[in-house]
């Protein structure tokens, strides 16, 4: 939200009228449409129409995240007589509702140029907290939000299975927690600012295939960094974050001011890699997919040895090759599957999002296997 260079302007007010604006176009795209408070803890309950706005600025706060709370100081002039002049305040709303929040955003984008706001979609962002570490190896055009429900659930039944064996309790500094929340987003991450860090030819690379720079960085509130790394970390090396990011998914720790020189040069190869990876990727959709994970039995031809009892379709995926060659079996050519649920599907028909190398060869496996009747 921009604000005016009148001496006197009052951004607070001028927010909350800008809100209930907002809300009321909103319930104009959709009647069943609810602002949510920005957290889940503690609950609130769901605001269904502008006149159940807070009228006091403290409550609402609770449905409104000030992400730069320093421009609601009212404008004033300075000492060479000159109109401080009001930066523009980033704000974060939860919304819920069943119509394409891509339309609303477009529908809205235009409604709200008169009244000075811009929108747009965005991760929420945790309070109190920076990205400390982040998934490298993947690709950036992953469907985050549908990946970050695969990955708590994972994550929370990792946890649980550890903390059945005792394994949490064996580690004094991490007993009696719970399992960590993990809030995901797609980052462009900065190459590391210390010139002397960096090779000439480095930074020039970085700085050529700057949009291919992004992460998943994981955000989680502070204090409790260490314990959301070391669950993370146990959980890639169980090979779990392989089967659900991609298979050359890994945990970075992402360097902070204090961080020492050969950390600084590991990152700096870790970022040239997935850099590297998402130049030489990409991703087929695979339609009209109902499940990725329902469990099948395996049945084969008769007088051949069944390798398993049961798979699903993700393991199948994951285990296609290519032709073998003289040196022996082929390559797996799917580095990676996600399943996404696609939007206004009625029976939740999803679709798959296969992340494979950009070889002719892979190329045309994918094409065969996404126009196959089987698929």
């Amino acid at each position: 939200m921009n604000h005016s260079d009148d001496e006197g302007y009052n951004a607070s007010v001028s927010i909350k009228s800008r809100f209930t604006k907002i809300v009321n176009l909103l319930h104009l795209l959709d009647s069943n449409l609810s602002i949510n408070g920005v957290y889940d803890n503690p609950p609130m309950p769901p605001i269904t129409n502008s006149r159940q706005l807070p009228a006091d600025w403290l409550p609402l706060q609770a449905y409104i995240f000030i992400n730069n709370s320093q421009t609601l100081q009212p404008s004033y002039t300075n000492k060479d007589g000159n109109v401080r002049r009001q930066a523009p305040t980033y704000t974060t709303v939860r919304v819920s509702t069943s119509v394409e929040i891509n339309y609303v955003i477009s529908i809205l984008a235009v409604n709200l140029l008169e009244h000075n706001c811009k929108i747009f979609v965005k991760t929420l962002d945790v309070l109190t907290s920076k990205p400390c570490f982040a998934i490298m190896g993947t690709h950036v055009d992953w469907h985050l939000p549908s990946l970050t429900t695969e990955l708590r659930a994972e994550i929370a039944d990792f946890f649980q299975q550890g903390h059945s064996e005792g394994k949490w309790e064996k580690m004094a500094e991490f007993n009696n927690r719970t399992p960590p929340l993990l809030s995901f987003k797609l980052q462009k991450m900065k190459a590391p600012k210390a010139s002397e860090r960096v090779s000439d030819k480095d930074q020039e690379f970085m700085d050529y295939y700057h949009n291919l720079r992004s992460v998943i960085a994981v955000e989680e509130p502070d204090g409790n960094y260490e314990w959301a790394c070391t669950v993370l970390e146990d959980f890639r090396k169980a090979g779990l974050l392989k089967v659900l990011v991609s298979r050359m998914a890994t945990v970075k720790i992402l360097p902070g001011n204090e961080t020492l020189l050969r950390d600084i040069n590991e990152y700096t190869r870790s970022l040239k890699y997935q850099m590297i990876l998402n130049s030489q990727t990409s991703l087929t959709r695979m339609d009209s997919v109902l499940s990725m994970h329902s469990a099948v039995v395996v049945e084969v031809v008769e007088g051949s040895k069944r390798p398993y009892k049961k798979t699903h379709l993700k393991r199948e995926l994951l285990s296609l090759r290519l032709a073998p060659t003289k040196e022996g079996e082929g390559n797996p050519y799917i580095e990676g599957a996600q399943y996404v649920i696609d939007s206004g599907s009625p029976h939740g028909v999803g679709s798959v999002l296969l992340m494979h190398l950009n070889t002719d060869e892979v190329q045309d496996m994918i094409s065969n296997l996404c126009d196959s009747p089987a698929s």
